[in-house]
C-alpha cells in the first residue's frame, strides 16, 4: 500500500467499480495555542493530514478514484443516468465470463451472434437493469470487458500514458507539509527539490463560493426557532483559506494537495498566482456574472503558484495575501483581547488523546462538557463477536482488532467506560502503570439506532477523546477572518460588484 498526497481526495472523481483509495481519518492537532494567551487562536483549522491510501495494486498512469457511495449516484439519476454499482460490475464480470466459456472465446461465431442478440433481444431486460447497462452492447467489445473487467471498460482512459499526462497535468509533489518558521503560523509547505523563477510550484483548482454562504449568525432562542432575534456573527474558518477581492461577492477555495499550508508574507515571498493555461482551466467564465457562474455545478477555475525566483529544497514557499490581509492582521493583532465570556481555556480533545493518560470511568471525575469520548469498535462486531459474556451492565462481546481500525472515522462512535481494569503489573508508583496494558469495559452508542453494546476487554488505544460540536477554537467569534486576495490586475472585472 502506498500513502496519496493530502488533499488528494476532493481532486479524485468516483467509480463504482474502480474505487482504488481510500480515505484515512485526519490528525488533530491545537497547535499549542490556547484562546486566552494567543490571537492566532482559532484562525487555522486543527485537523490536518488527510491521507488516501491505495487499495491494492493501481497500475502506472491510472486514474485515482475515490467512492462517494451509492447514494450519491442514485441522487443524481436524473442528470446521470441509471449508474451501474460494485456489484452489478461483478455480476456482469461473471455473465460475460460464462458466456466467452461457451462461446470458446469466439466472438464471430454464430452461437456467440445467436446468444448476444437474444441477450439484448428487447423484453429480456429492464431498461434500468444495472447490470445490463454494466455490460459492454457491441459484440466485439465483450473480449476487452473480459480481459479488464466490464468496470474498466466503462471507461476507456482510466490509463493514461506519460505523454499524455506530461502534456496535460501538473506536478502535485513539489511540495510537502510541515511545521512553519513562522511564529504561531501552524503548518506550512516546503519545496521538495529545486525550482527555478518561472516554474509552476503546484497548481490549485478552485472551487467557486458566495461569500454569503460563508456567514455566521448567533441567536438568542434554540434551534432554527424563526421567530429567534439572529445577528451577524462573523465568517466561518473557511474563509481563512479562501481567495477572492474585497470588492466582490464570490470566492474561490483551493483543493490541490497542501496548498493550504503556503503561508503569508508581505515582503520576502516567493511565489506568486497566475491563472492556469491548462485546458480544462474555463476561461471563458472570466466574462460570466457572479450570479451565472454560481450557477454552475462544477469546478472549472484554476490558478498556480509560481516561483518569482530559485527555491531550494526544504525553503517554505510563502505568497503576499495582499495589503489589505496584512494591514488588518496587523489591526487584529494589536488589538485582540480574549473573549469576554471566557474564563478559562477550554480543555481540547488535542490535549487529552496522548494515550498515556488513563481514562476516567462514569464514576470517576466527569470529563468538561465539551468533550466527547469515542470508542473505536469494528462496525461487523455484533455478528463476528464468537462468545457472549455477562457483566453487570448485561451480555457483552469482547473487543476484537481489525485492519486500519483506528483510520476509520466511521468506527469511532459515542461510548461510556464503565470499568477500568489494571492488568499490567502494579508497581509502587501507580503512576508508571503502562496504561496501554489497561483493558476497559465500554458501553457503545451505536448511530444508526436506540441499540447499545457492552464491549469488554477494549483497550487504552481504541478510546479516544472528540471536541463536541462548535466547541473548539476555531468557532471563537473573535478570532481573524479574511480572505486571500487576488491581485486587482488579474481578477476578472464581470466578478466585481460595481
Amino acid at each position: 500500500l502506498c500513502t496519496l498526497l493530502h488533499s488528494k481526495g476532493m481532486l479524485a472523481n468516483s467509480h463504482t467499480g474502480l474505487v482504488n483509495a481510500h480515505m484515512r481519518r485526519p490528525a488533530l492537532n491545537g497547535f499549542g495555542m490556547t484562546p486566552s494567551e494567543d490571537p492566532s487562536a482559532g484562525t487555522m483549522s486543527n485537523y490536518h493530514g488527510v491521507t488516501w491510501w491505495a487499495d491494492g495494486y493501481i497500475p502506472k498512469g491510472m486514474e485515482i478514484f475515490v467512492g462517494y457511495g451509492d447514494n450519491w449516484f442514485k441522487h443524481r439519476e436524473d442528470d446521470l443516468g441509471i449508474i451501474p454499482f460494485y456489484s452489478d460490475f461483478e455480476e456482469a464480470d461473471r455473465l460475460l465470463k460464462e458466456f466467452w466459456e461457451k462461446i470458446d472465446g469466439n466472438p464471430e461465431s454464430e452461437l456467440a451472434k445467436e446468444l448476444w442478440e437474444y441477450l439484448w433481444m428487447e423484453g429480456t431486460y429492464e431498461e434500468n437493469d444495472r447490470v445490463r447497462i454494466a455490460m459492454p452492447r457491441d459484440l466485439k467489445d465483450v473480449e476487452r470487458a473480459v480481459e479488464g473487467g466490464t468496470a474498466l471498460f466503462s471507461v476507456p482512459d482510466a490509463i493514461r500514458d506519460f505523454s499524455w499526462l506530461e502534456e496535460h497535468g501538473r506536478c502535485l509533489d513539489n511540495i510537502r507539509a510541515g511545521k512553519s518558521s513562522i511564529p504561531n503560523a501552524g503548518n506550512g509547505a516546503f519545496a521538495t527539490r529545486q525550482m527555478r523563477m518561472g516554474d509552476i510550484v503546484a497548481p490549485a483548482p478552485m472551487v467557486h463560493v458566495d461569500r454569503k454562504d460563508l456567514e455566521v449568525y448567533d441567536s438568542e432562542g434554540e434551534g432554527d426557532d424563526p421567530d429567534s432575534p439572529k445577528w451577524f456573527a462573523g465568517h466561518q474558518i473557511l474563509m481563512n483559506y479562501c481567495y477572492g477581492h474585497p470588492d466582490s461577492p464570490m470566492l474561490l477555495f483551493p483543493y490541490a494537495p497542501i496548498v493550504n499550508y503556503i503561508n503569508h508574507d508581505h515582503e520576502d515571498f516567493n511565489v506568486k498566482l497566475q491563472w492556469s493555461s491548462m485546458p480544462n482551466h474555463r476561461n471563458d467564465w472570466f466574462n460570466m456574472s457572479v450570479s451565472d457562474l454560481m450557477k454552475e455545478e462544477f469546478a472549472g477555475l484554476i490558478m498556480e503558484y509560481v516561483a518569482i525566483r530559485d527555491i531550494e529544497p526544504g525553503e517554505e514557499i510563502l505568497l503576499d495575501y495582499g495589503e489589505l490581509w496584512d494591514n488588518n492582521w496587523d489591526d487584529y493583532e494589536e488589538n485582540w483581547e480574549p473573549s469576554e465570556d471566557m474564563d478559562e481555556d477550554p480543555v481540547s480533545a488535542y490535549d487529552l488523546n496522548d494515550h498515556f493518560t488513563k481514562v476516567r470511568t462514569i464514576d470517576e471525575e466527569p470529563y468538561p462538557n465539551n468533550i466527547c469520548t469515542m470508542c473505536f469498535v469494528r462496525q461487523d462486531l455484533e455478528s463476528h463477536s464468537s462468545e457472549s459474556i455477562e457483566t453487570q451492565w448485561g451480555d457483552a462481546m469482547k473487543w476484537e482488532y481489525e485492519h486500519e481500525l483506528y483510520r476509520i472515522l466511521d468506527a469511532a462512535r459515542p461510548c461510556d467506560v464503565l470499568r477500568r481494569d489494571e492488568v499490567s503489573d502494579v508497581s509502587s508508583n501507580a503512576d508508571s502503570i503502562d496504561p496501554h496494558a489497561d483493558i476497559y469495559v465500554v458501553r457503545v452508542y451505536l448511530r444508526d439506532n436506540d441499540k447499545e453494546w457492552i464491549v469488554v476487554d477494549v483497550p487504552r488505544t481504541a478510546i479516544e477523546f472528540f471536541d463536541d460540536s462548535y466547541s473548539s477554537d476555531m468557532f471563537l467569534r473573535n478570532t481573524f477572518r479574511q480572505e486571500i486576495e487576488i491581485p486587482h490586475e488579474i481578477f476578472p472585472k464581470a466578478w466585481l460588484y460595481y
